[in-house]
């Protein structure tokens, strides 16, 4: 019986994605200069997706 290369399951790949991502947040957390640059990289690209809040009064940034 020769064995075949079993394909992730779903669950298995969240699991990974979850792995990562906390990786790279406790990665980003350790470089506040980084940890900055990515806020501010997100809001631009948010802003960029989504337009600038409506509601800026509950928006504090």
């Amino acid at each position: 019986m020769q064995s075949i290369p079993q394909r992730p399951t779903l669950e298995q790949i969240q699991e990974e994605q979850h792995k990562m991502g906390r990786a790279r947040r406790k990665w980003i957390l350790t470089d506040p200069v980084k940890t900055e640059q990515q806020m501010k990289r997100n809001r631009e690209l948010r802003l960029k997706i989504e337009g600038p809040p409506v509601l800026s009064s509950s928006y504090d940034w």
